[in-house]
C-alpha cells in the first residue's frame, strides 16, 4: 500500500495538483481602458484671430496711418514735414480750405523745403459727392507716391477714399464705408451712408 501512495504523490506533483503548485497569475489589467475613442471634443487650443492692425506709417503725422501707399491723417507740423521730406516724401495734398487754422503757414513752409503741395478743397459735407470722387481719383493719379494726404484731422481724407471706393471702384456701400474708416473717417460715416444708395 505504501508504494501506491508514493506513486500517487509523484503523479500529483508532476501534474501540478499538489499543494506546492502555484496558481496561474491573472493577466495584467491594461492601464488605458480598451474601447471606442471618446466622442467629446477636446477644447481648441487655437488662438482666436485678432482684427488686422492698421499699417504703421513710415512717418508721424496727427492721426496718421498708411493707406493705399499714402500716409494719410491730419495737418502735419513743420518738423513732421521736415522728417517726411528727409524720408523721401516730395508730394503732399491738402483737403483743407484756405481759411482753416494753420494751413497757410504750413502750406508755405512745405513748399519752401521742396514739397510739391497740391490743394484739393473739401469744405463742407455737400462737397462729398460723386463728382468730387472722380476729381479726387484723378488728382491721386497726378500726386504720385510716396505722398502725404491730409485734412485738419484726417476725417475728410477717409471720406474721400470711401467716395472713390463707392462711385469709382463700384464697391458696395459697406465695403466703401469700411475703407473710409480704415483711412481715418469717423463721424462722416452717417452722412455717406445716406449718400451711398444705388437705384
Amino acid at each position: 500500500m505504501r508504494w501506491i501512495c508514493t506513486l500517487a504523490l509523484v503523479l500529483a506533483t508532476a501534474l501540478g495538483c499538489g499543494s506546492s503548485a502555484k496558481a496561474p497569475e491573472p493577466a495584467p489589467i491594461p492601464s488605458t481602458p480598451i474601447g471606442p475613442p471618446s466622442l467629446v471634443d477636446e477644447p481648441s487650443t487655437e488662438a482666436v484671430p485678432k482684427p488686422e492692425p492698421l499699417p504703421k506709417p513710415p512717418i508721424v503725422i496727427p492721426n496718421g496711418r498708411l493707406h493705399n501707399g499714402y500716409v494719410v491723417g491730419g495737418l502735419p507740423s513743420k518738423p513732421q514735414f521736415d522728417d517726411a521730406f528727409a524720408a523721401g516724401f516730395e508730394s503732399a495734398m491738402s483737403l483743407m480750405a484756405n481759411d482753416e487754422e494753420g494751413i497757410r503757414e504750413i502750406a508755405q513752409y512745405a513748399s519752401s523745403i521742396g514739397v510739391r503741395y497740391i490743394r484739393f478743397t473739401v469744405r463742407r459735407n455737400e462737397d462729398l459727392n460723386e463728382s468730387m470722387a472722380w476729381q479726387f481719383a484723378s488728382t491721386l493719379g497726378m500726386l504720385g507716391q510716396p505722398a502725404i494726404i491730409h485734412s485738419a484731422n484726417g476725417e475728410r481724407v477717409g471720406a474721400m477714399f470711401a467716395l472713390v471706393a463707392f462711385f469709382v471702384d463700384e464697391l458696395s456701400a459697406e465695403e466703401a464705408l469700411e475703407i473710409g474708416k480704415r483711412a481715418g473717417m469717423g463721424s462722416l460715416e452717417s452722412y455717406l451712408r445716406g449718400l451711398f444708395v444705388r437705384e
